[in-house]
C-alpha cells in the first residue's frame, strides 16, 4: 500500500462454483463466478464510496479518492481443486488455477472499465502510464483498447490476502 493507504478487500470463495463436486463430471460454474467477479468488484467500489468522509485521518481519505484500490481475492482454492478431482501440487491442478485466475483478473478489470464509464475514472489515472505495466501484458487488445478508451474506476482491483478470519467468519 501506498502511505495512508486502505485496505477495501474481499474473497470469493472459489469452492462454493463447483458444480457435481467430487464426482468425474465435477466443474467449474464459471458463469456465476464471472457474476461474482463482477458484483465484487461493484461492491468494494460501492465500500469505498460509502466510507468517503468517514477515514480517521485526512491523508487516508486522500489516498483511498485519489486511487480508490479495492482487492478482490480468493479462498477455498485447496477445497475447490479437490471438489473437482484435481491435486494441489499436480501440474494439471496448477494450469488449472493459472487459467482460472486469469479469467478472474480480466473479469475484474473489465468491469473496472464498466465503473469508470458509468461513475468516472479515478482521479490520477493516466492511460498511458498504467498500461505500461509489464501487468498488462497478457490482456487481449480488446480490453487494452477498452481500458484506453473508458479509463479504470480502481488504481487496483486484485490481490490475495490471508483468508483465515473471513473464512472462519463464512
Amino acid at each position: 500500500l501506498e502511505p495512508y493507504g486502505d485496505c477495501c478487500l474481499g474473497s470469493i470463495n472459489l469452492a462454493a462454483f463447483a458444480a457435481d463436486p467430487f464426482l468425474p463430471n465435477a466443474i467449474l460454474d464459471l458463469v456465476r463466478l464471472e457474476k461474482t467477479t463482477r458484483y465484487a468488484v461493484r461492491f468494494l467500489d460501492n465500500v469505498l464510496t460509502w466510507n468517503e468522509g468517514r477515514h480517521p485521518l485526512p491523508q487516508q481519505e486522500e489516498a483511498a479518492r485519489r486511487g480508490r484500490r479495492i482487492g478482490v481475492g480468493i479462498m477455498g482454492l485447496a477445497d475447490m481443486l479437490c471438489e473437482l478431482g484435481l491435486r494441489y501440487d499436480s501440474d494439471e491442478g496448477i494450469e488449472y488455477v493459472d487459467k482460472l485466475l486469469h479469467k478472474i483478473k480480466l473479469w475484474a478489470y473489465d468491469e473496472s472499465t464498466e465503473l469508470a464509464k458509468e461513475k468516472g475514472i479515478f482521479p490520477v489515472f493516466d492511460a498511458k502510464r498504467h498500461l505500461d505495466n509489464p501487468f498488462f501484458d497478457t490482456f487481449p487488445p480488446e480490453l487494452i483498447e477498452k481500458i484506453t478508451k473508458n479509463g479504470l474506476r480502481n488504481v487496483t482491483l486484485l490481490t490475495i490476502p490471508p483468508t483465515g478470519s473471513i473464512a472462519a467468519m463464512a
